[in-house]
């Protein structure tokens, strides 16, 4: 991108030879995992184009981390090192809570919350035991197998609301 924003995209032929550090930047924060992963797998195709490199590192912040698991179970090959910060692995009350609350056309509470019918499809990969999170959790050996190394970033006990007996519990 042309600027830090990431609003101005840059003609690849633009880019820099000694390039190090690229973007990959969804439609929406909240595009889930199985719709940005096809993304991700073509900027990164890209970028070894450009690089030629074959495989990039690559840094995944919140459901960015689920967007590359989900692009390596689907056979991604152009990672290299992965990092995680803040990836909700094990899902999140939160997400369980915003699913419920769309589901149920609870329009008051996700009018509050600004969320949008829309969002649906992110808050159940969001949603702790939900079905896409729980398989892709147990396909990890296979995604693992794909890259060099990988480190997790997250918090221990991050107060997030909650659908249960109290309004917050520990979050992912």
């Amino acid at each position: 991108y042309a600027n830090l924003n990431c609003t101005e995209r840059i003609m690849t032929s633009d880019v820099r030879s000694d390039a190090k550090v690229f973007v990959a930047v969804f439609p929406s924060v909240n595009t889930p995992p199985n719709l940005s992963a096809p993304e991700l797998g073509k900027d990164l195709k890209a970028i070894a184009a450009l690089t030629g490199s074959g495989k990039s590192d690559v840094v995944g912040y919140s459901m960015g981390g689920l967007a590359t698991r989900k692009y390596l179970d689907n056979g991604g090959e152009h990672v290299g090192k992965f990092v995680t910060l803040g990836t909700p692995h094990q899902g999140t009350r939160f997400g369980q809570l915003c699913d419920r609350l769309l589901t149920n056309k609870v329009d008051w509470a996700t009018k509050f919350g600004g969320l949008e019918d829309s969002d649906l499809p992110a808050m159940q990969w969001l949603a702790a035991g939900k079905p896409n999170l729980v398989a892709l959790n147990e396909r990890w050996p296979e995604q693992r197998a794909r890259i060099e190394a990988s480190l997790f970033i997250r918090s221990v006990i991050e107060p997030t609301p909650s659908t249960g007996r109290w309004p917050f519990a520990s979050g992912d």
